[in-house]
């Protein structure tokens, strides 16, 4: 008597866990990537905003019609629903009437700076 082969039709179960496991490693990558992709998104976000709002600062002190003096100010702004908090510190150059602006954002007072701007302007006379 002669035994018959049956043609194999499908795929174990063996190879079927294993091809699942590989999809779920390769997911997880996925994932992360994705995960870490959208925390950099925002972080991005908060540091061009708080750049914006320092930016804003240091045009208002340009714009402004008085002298200016050696010194530190603070204030607030609010962008986009968001309220961020500089500080710009004015100390004079060796040239007279030119002076250095320095600012730091941060989302909360007297928090970490987001960003660090420095602008020279002219203040008086």
């Amino acid at each position: 008597m002669m035994k018959r082969t049956r043609k194999q039709q499908g795929f174990t179960l063996l190879e079927v866990m294993i091809a699942v496991g590989i999809l779920a490693i390769a997911l997880a990558g996925i994932m992360h990537t994705s995960i870490s992709n959208s925390r950099n998104l925002f972080r991005f976000q908060e540091k061009t905003y708080a750049h914006w709002v320092g930016l804003n600062a240091i045009a208002e002190i340009q714009l402004a019609e008085e002298r200016l003096a050696p010194g530190i100010r603070r204030g607030s702004e609010v962008m986009l629903n968001r309220e961020f908090f500089w500080t710009i510190r004015i100390a004079q150059t060796e040239t007279p009437y030119f002076f250095t602006l320095e600012v730091d954002v941060s989302d909360r007072p007297d928090g970490v700076p987001l960003t660090f701007i420095m602008a020279y302007t002219q203040g008086g006379e």
